[in-house]
C-alpha cells in the first residue's frame, strides 16, 4: 500500500513523503491515527506540485543568499566602542551590535544568529566574523573596533 505522510512518523518517514507500507499497518494504524492518506493519482499530483514549489522557493533563497554574500565579500564593518586602559572594551562586541551596524552602514539586514564570533571581541583592531547566509553559503567579514 502506498500512503502519503500527514505527519512525521518515527522509522518510517517525514511529512509530505510518499511511503510503501503493509496492507494492515496502514489501514489499521495510520490512516485511522491522521498521520497518513492513501496515495492516489490526485494526491500524487498535489504532492509533486508541492515539491516543485518548495525546490523553487529554496533555489530562490539560495540566489538571494550568493547575492548578499557577494555584497559581503570582503567588507570592513567599522565599530566604535568605548574602551579603558590597554585598548580593552568596556563590555564586549556580540552579533547583535554586528547586525545592528551591517543595518546602519550597509542597508543589509541579517538576523544576528547567522552571525558567528569565534573568540569574544573585547579588544581594539582587526577581528574577523563569519556570517552564514545560507545553509551552504558563507561569507568571512572583517570588524575594525576603533574608539569611540
Amino acid at each position: 500500500m502506498i500512503l502519503i505522510l500527514k505527519e512525521d512518523v518515527k522509522g518510517l518517514g517525514k511529512k509530505g513523503e510518499k511511503v510503501k507500507v503493509a496492507d494492515g499497518y496502514g489501514r489499521n494504524f495510520l490512516i485511522p491515527k491522521g498521520l497518513a492518506f492513501e496515495a492516489d493519482a490526485g494526491a500524487l499530483q498535489q504532492l509533486q506540485e508541492k515539491e516543485t514549489i518548495k525546490a523553487d522557493k529554496q533555489q530562490r533563497e539560495q540566489q538571494r543568499a550568493k547575492r548578499i554574500a557577494a555584497e559581503l565579500e570582503g567588507l570592513t564593518l567599522i565599530i566604535k566602542a568605548k574602551h579603558g586602559e590597554g585598548s580593552r572594551l568596556f563590555g564586549s562586541i556580540t552579533n547583535v551590535h554586528v547586525a545592528d551596524e551591517l543595518k546602519k552602514q550597509k542597508g543589509i539586514e541579517i538576523d544576528r544568529k547567522k552571525i558567528e564570533i569565534k573568540e569574544t571581541i573585547k579588544t581594539l583592531g582587526p577581528h574577523d566574523v563569519v556570517i552564514r547566509v545560507y545553509t551552504d553559503v558563507s561569507v568571512k567579514i572583517h570588524l575594525d573596533v576603533q574608539p569611540e
